[in-house]
């Protein structure tokens, strides 16, 4: 799928999206509620989940959970469209709910899915993205009972981008963690993305938190090996101009990093989540380090703390992250396990229906054979 826009680019804006995209120069791939009383007649729920979210907009006509005093509101950041409480069709008859609430200063956006009373699961998007990404496995998971929270990180989204924040992985990860505290979450699934595994990581020095994470999918980021080539360049990332006008959508989606169409629908929503106000220059801000640096103190530091079932679940098809990269990840932790699906990196929006079932299977105690490599 190949996506234009009328991006009025400076010389400087060229030059750093050419850089971009020269990092990308592979070949591109053909593109090939209390549950009960929340699943509502689609009739009923004007605007709500539209195939137009580009379009989404304050309106008076947004239908509102009926517990929405569940967790307390907070104001909402500049640029945000959705609304404390507001409801979204996530998938068929699935509803999701729109939070926004502060921790210590910053707030924080997410979205909830399926019974509150069920084992929560906690997502944690990657880069370019936004909690939508999980909105499939967010469906799934709420279908078979789970409680799941997809979060904006902050910089991301609808979530605050105050530049005045600790948005390093480790102040993200310690902020995240006072939220679920908030929320009253205790024990839960954990399935992170991307520079969300970065914050996940992060989580687990925070005293007694790796000992709440029932099970860990981990996705698509290094582990006990260095990042394989190409890697995106650090430093380049921590210009704001590579995340204005789209460039970084489109740069990324039309990637050798995506094997598989991505919807118009899915792309409108990237376009207005990732070009939120204030976002270019906070998450700017949180490429204030490298893969090596990443690795090392994962090694000296995080690893240890790493003792639930851990799921490093891989796209075969990403052409940074090998097979070989995780031979032994998995013999470096007490219940560690690999699996590969015939995907790129955005494994959960390429294959979103065999994704969700992995994730299932391996929730419920499912576990894949070892993985070899030669």
């Amino acid at each position: 799928m190949k996506i234009t826009l009328n991006l009025n680019f400076s010389i400087e804006k060229a030059i750093l999206l050419i850089s971009f995209m020269t990092l990308l120069s592979f070949p591109v791939f053909a593109q090939e509620q209390d549950q009960a009383s929340l699943i509502t007649n689609p009739d009923n729920l004007m605007n709500v989940g539209t195939s137009q979210p580009i379009s989404y907009e304050p309106y008076d006509l947004a239908n509102f959970a009926k517990d929405k005093n569940r967790y307390p509101a907070a104001t909402t950041p500049k640029g945000s469209f959705n609304r404390h409480g507001e409801l979204e069709f996530l998938d068929d008859n699935v509803i999701g709910i729109h939070w926004f609430v502060e921790v210590e200063g910053s707030v924080w956006h997410f979205v909830t899915a399926g019974n509150p009373s069920g084992i929560p699961v906690l997502m944690i998007h990657g880069f370019p993205e936004t909690w939508h990404g999980f909105h499939k496995q967010m469906a799934s998971l709420a279908q078979e009972g789970y409680y799941a929270i997809s979060v904006d990180q902050l910089a991301y989204g609808q979530s605050d981008k105050s530049l005045k924040q600790d948005l390093t992985h480790q102040g993200v990860a310690k902020s995240l963690a006072k939220l679920l505290d908030k929320m009253s979450i205790n024990r839960f699934n954990l399935i992170s993305h991307d520079r969300g595994t970065c914050i996940a990581d992060n989580m687990m020095e925070i005293k007694g938190l790796n000992k709440r994470v029932i099970n860990w999918i981990r996705m698509q980021q290094s582990f006990d090996k260095p990042h394989g080539r190409p890697r995106p360049n650090h430093e380049m990332m921590a210009h704001s101009e590579n995340y204005k006008d789209g460039a970084m959508i489109t740069g990324t989606y039309n990637s050798a990093w995506v094997s598989v169409e991505i919807t118009p629908e899915h792309m409108d929503r990237l376009y207005k989540e990732f070009g939120t106000e204030g976002q270019a220059e906070a998450v700017a801000k949180t490429y204030d380090t490298s893969f090596d640096k990443e690795l090392d103190y994962r090694m000296k530091n995080l690893i240890q703390y790493m003792d639930m079932p851990i799921l490093f679940l891989q796209g075969s098809k990403d052409p940074a992250q090998r097979e070989e990269e995780y031979a032994y990840s998995a013999t470096l932790i007490p219940d560690g396990h690999v699996k590969f699906v015939d995907a790129n990196h955005f494994t959960h929006m390429e294959a979103p229906e065999e994704v969700s079932q992995i994730i299932k299977d391996f929730f419920s105690g499912k576990r894949p054979p070892k993985l070899i490599v030669d």
